[in-house]
């Protein structure tokens, strides 16, 4: 794949079975694409060599557990590049260094000693870490001989004995390189001739920390309450961690109110817990609960090359509670107070009053449910359904409005009333009632937030505590308005009607006064009583006279009670 390091093993083998020392070949390896498609083509040259001793690769070296010394060979053989015949070499070291600084890493280097020495027929000689030879033989004290052997035998390899530091004291990546000379007898030059290498032997450990669990005490969080805060961590390797910081991080939900100290070291196989004391920020007031991400980590001063990086942190959703009484003093507060609601509802007939304690028990009610449940969708559901309830009571008490209508009715009809000035008194009852019908809603408002009041005095729930507010304080206003005027146009018209209805009636009793009225209204009745007939003959003065005298009598009727 392109972009991606692809490693090949390649095993290379000497077959000649007497190889001179001056033996040496090319290696070449051609790498060519198995798809057509695709061009190019990779080689790489390396020449080899004959050696009489080498090492093939890192050495790893395994701690006994028994606290004592364990043995590795080097493997070395006798190519003549003379006469053919056995010979002793002999064996110096002439350079070391450790792979570990312990001073880096704020370690004590007595505290993680090593020792090498070489058995030579059942002897040991121990090794001087600390000489150098330069670029001859520090002298005949500091070179061991190897027994006599044949050329080209690659048995009984040099012994090597190792002395490892002491468990828990190991540390990942710690070990020596160790820098040999062998020597041939006859062909060292005054030991300026030799074939050189350097061994590395390294812990075959490894230090890996990791985050078990973590978390509050509780498997919640409550709002404006300090709690501790615990990580549990495992050292899963076979050598020390060392320098372990611990790291919280809450993503500014939870103040952290002191640290734990760091761990120097954290042995192999060993755990430890790491304990916080946090308090969990208050979350918003319309909220009931919320979820919040932790992760708690480590850092550390050294673990080595092999640490899984990945279970060094761990993440974990927390529930941040909004502050709430237990759970069964706000079960049997809500049940109580929403009993006392339907009972005070039930007897709202017999009282205003009534209906008014009815709103503030349900309010109460709705306080408490609040705290119910953690779900993150309860809070807004809870206040939404208060307001729903404070607008539906809102309507029912306004039966007070009726009354008042219907006195302002009688007052039109000339019947004594109870109020002087109605439209004060609607105007009044219109304040009161918007007054009386929000102020539970703080009361509410009290209860969720907790005494003392657990809110995040950032604007945003400032205002939205006051749009809260004002929202249902405007929907009071607006029902007890919209009610009002409702009231007033049934009773005006039933007023209007009624008013009409007795005319009607009045008028339906005199036909004479009706036909007037209709006459002095413009309607015309000469098309339902008809056209007078005309005078056939001329009419003297006294006829006149006598007409004008009959047509008085008979506007005369027409506004009397006759029906002549």
């Amino acid at each position: 794949k392109k972009g991606t390091p692809t490693q090949f093993t390649f095993t290379v083998k000497n077959t000649a079975t007497q190889p001179a020392l001056t033996l040496a070949a090319n290696l070449i390896v051609k790498l060519q694409p198995a798809d057509a498609e695709v061009q190019g083509s990779a080689e790489f040259y390396t020449n080899l060599v004959m050696d009489r001793f080498f090492e093939e690769s890192d050495t790893p070296v395994a701690p006994p557990q028994d606290y004592g010394e364990k043995e590795y060979f080097i493997t070395y053989s006798h190519i003549p590049t003379g006469q053919i015949e056995a010979i002793g070499y002999e064996i110096e070291l002439c350079q070391s260094s450790r792979l570990l600084d312990m001073a880096s890493v704020g370690q004590n280097a007595s505290d993680y000693e090593w020792s090498f020495s070489l058995r030579v027929g059942g002897e040991d000689t121990p090794l001087n870490l600390s000489q150098y030879c330069g670029s001859t033989s520090l002298g005949a004290d500091t070179r061991v001989t190897l027994p006599s052997r044949q050329p080209w035998v690659t048995s009984d390899p040099i012994t090597l004995v190792i002395d490892t530091p002491n468990p828990p004291n190991i540390l990942a990546g710690d070990g020596w390189d160790l820098t040999f000379r062998l020597y041939h007898p006859d062909e060292n030059n005054g030991y300026t001739v030799y074939d050189e290498e350097t061994f590395t032997y390294e812990l075959a450990v490894y230090a890996d920390p990791e985050v078990v669990t973590h978390g509050p005490d509780e498997e919640i969080f409550y709002e404006g309450q300090a709690t501790t805060y615990s990580m549990y961590v495992e050292n899963d390797g076979t050598a020390q961690a060392l320098g372990i910081t611990p790291l919280l991080d809450c993503d500014g939900d939870v103040t952290i109110l002191s640290t734990p100290a760091n761990l120097a070291v954290l042995g192999p196989r060993k755990t430890h817990t790491f304990q916080w004391d946090v308090q969990a920020n208050t979350i918003d007031w319309w909220e009931a609960s919320r979820t919040i991400s932790c992760t708690a980590s480590m850092e550390y001063l050294y673990v080595g090359e092999n640490n899984q990086a990945d279970n060094d942190a761990l993440q974990l959703e927390i529930t941040v509670q909004s502050w709430s009484p237990d759970l069964s003093i706000a079960f049997i507060a809500c049940a109580v107070a929403a009993l006392l609601s339907v009972i005070f509802t039930r007897l709202a007939s017999q009282s205003e009053k009534w209906q008014l304690a009815g709103v503030y028990a349900g309010v109460i009610s709705f306080g408490f449910a609040f705290h119910l449940f953690n779900a993150s969708y309860w809070g807004p559901t809870v206040l939404i359904l208060c307001g729903l309830w404070i607008w539906r009571m809102t309507w029912k008490s306004s039966e007070e409005f009726r009354l008042i209508h219907e006195d302002y009715q009688r007052a039109r009809k000339g019947i004594s009333t109870v109020y002087s000035d109605h439209f004060d008194a609607l105007t009044d009852g219109r304040r009161q009632l918007t007054i009386i019908l929000s102020i539970p809603v703080l009361g509410m408002l009290a209860i969720v937030l907790g005494l003392p009041a657990q809110l995040a005095t950032d604007s945003e729930n400032l205002l939205m505590m006051a749009a809260y507010f004002v929202a249902i304080m405007a929907g009071v206003w607006y029902i007890l308005r919209r009610s009002d005027r409702l009231y007033g146009n049934l009773y005006g018209r039933m007023t209007d009607a009624e008013i009409k209805a007795i005319r009607i009636e009045r008028d339906l009793g005199d036909p004479a006064r009706l036909l007037n009225d209709l006459a002095d209204d413009g309607l015309d009745l000469t098309a339902i009583l008809g056209e007078r007939a005309p005078a056939s003959t001329p009419v003297t003065s006294g006829a006149a006279e006598k007409s004008n005298i009959m047509d008085e009598e008979f506007k005369f009727d027409e506004g009397g009670d006759s029906d002549d």
